[in-house]
């Protein structure tokens, strides 16, 4: 009897083990669904600041390249979808230099690549700031 006793022990003990698991899938599937909404959400808050922006700052025009001494970036705000990534997105692009001068520019590998609200800031401030 002492036994089977410990033998349906051991077994109950494996289905809490079990469910524990179970849950912790479970919690952890929510966890991702939650993380997918929140990041459709940023999205589409993304996705209208950036048409506010070419609409109230940009002249409706649906991009903006801002210049430095290594390249330049293009962000999209509206358009056409480039390498499955709808706009707003950015293309990166790269000054290959030569004796300090440019003599070819390449877009980066990993261009085009998605807005994120940090975009959204730079693009803002920088129209604000030329438009001075």
């Amino acid at each position: 009897k002492i036994f089977e006793t410990g033998t349906k022990i051991v077994r109950f003990a494996n289905k809490i083990d079990a469910l524990s698991e179970l849950s912790d899938a479970v919690n952890k599937e929510l966890q991702n669904n939650t993380n997918l909404e929140n990041s459709n959400n940023n999205d589409n808050e993304i996705e209208n600041e950036a048409t506010q922006i070419r609409i109230n700052l940009n002249e409706g025009r649906n991009s903006v390249t801002i210049k430095d001494e290594n390249g330049h970036v293009r962000y999209d705000l509206g358009g056409k979808t480039h390498e499955n990534i709808k706009t707003p997105h950015k293309h990166i692009y790269k000054n290959n230099m030569y004796k300090g001068e440019i003599k070819s520019i390449r877009e980066l590998r990993e261009s085009p690549v998605k807005l994120t609200k940090e975009d959204i800031e730079i693009v803002k401030t920088y129209l604000q700031n030329i438009k001075k």
